[in-house]
């Protein structure tokens, strides 16, 4: 589920769907790695 969730939140690019609330600091986190490899 964990998995899914963080496909899906890297899919949407930050777009609060179910878990925004709490994901926002780690999707930053994501963004920022990714943004770092591109």
């Amino acid at each position: 589920m964990l998995a899914a969730f963080f496909f899906f939140d890297v899919l949407y690019d930050g777009i609060p769907l179910f878990f925004g609330y709490f994901d926002l600091n780690l999707h930053r986190k994501m963004t920022y790695k990714n943004n770092n490899e591109l």
